[in-house]
């Protein structure tokens, strides 16, 4: 009995969709988490190289906008006094 290649193939691809589309992460052990997570990060990799060889990668975005640290003196605001306490002052009865 000949057996299709690209029929068996198609055949474990299917498969190994379903596993993983039933996968109960919640139920796995730390380590089995750890394996998958591995498993995952190393196909996403690929997938990436992929991607960058055929030019159309996606230019990588900045971690984070940081603003510029600024450095000098400048006026005091208004609601605070000369001795440095932000203590608001009242206006009107006081009990």
């Amino acid at each position: 009995m000949a057996l299709d290649a690209a029929a068996v193939a198609e055949a474990v691809k299917k498969e190994i969709e379903r596993q993983q589309t039933e996968v109960v992460y919640n139920d796995l052990t730390v380590e089995e988490l750890e394996q998958v997570v591995a498993h995952l990060t190393s196909r996403l990799e690929l997938c990436k190289e992929a991607l960058a060889k055929k030019g159309d990668a996606p230019k990588a975005e900045p971690a984070a906008l940081k603003a510029k640290k600024v450095e000098g003196t400048f006026p005091d605001l208004p609601w605070t006094f000369p001795d440095g306490t932000q203590t608001p002052r009242r206006s009107g009865p006081t009990s």
